[in-house]
Formats: C-alpha cells, structure tokens, sequence
C-alpha cells in the first residue's frame, strides 16, 4: 500500500519539480521518487555494480614498490626484529 508523505519546500523546488514532471512526461511524485532512488544509490557505493565499476578509478593508478614483498617474509621479519631490538 502507498503512503503519502507531506513535505515542506520552497518556491524554487516545487518550480524545478514541477519543470521536470512536465518535460519526462511524468508525475511530481514520480520524479520525486526517482530523485530519492538516485541519491540512496550514490550514498550506497557499488549498490548493483560489480567490484570492477567500484574500483574501475583505482586499477592501475598505484605503482608499488618492490615486486617481490611476500618473498622471504621470515627473513624480512627477523631483520625488522633484529633492527627494533638493536635501539
């Protein structure tokens, strides 16, 4: 079941509101309900995107350092170990 839901705004908005109903051909609260469903899906990221379209921004804009880090972790841990206890 629909509920009605009353807001206050002002002039402008309901102006604006009112434009967009009549140029999509659409009721006022039609476009307000889109509206709402926009705003939710920015403020959710990746809300029905895959984890490609999350991170597409990201994929390849870092460059790190040594490429062989997770080689001779023990002996990496040992000397960060020795290095510590020395101070």
């Amino acid at each position: 079941m629909n509920q009605i839901l009353t807001l206050r705004i002002d002039a402008d908005t309901q102006r604006t509101i009112a434009q967009l109903a009549n140029k999509k051909k659409k009721t006022r609260s039609q476009i307000v309900r889109e509206a709402l469903q926009l705003l939710s899906q920015q403020m959710e990221p990746g809300a029905g995107a895959s984890a490609y379209q999350v991170a597409s921004d990201l994929i390849g804009s870092y460059q790190g350092g040594r490429n062989n880090r997770s080689e001779n972790t023990g002996k990496q841990f040992r000397s960060q170990l020795r290095k510590k206890s020395r101070l």
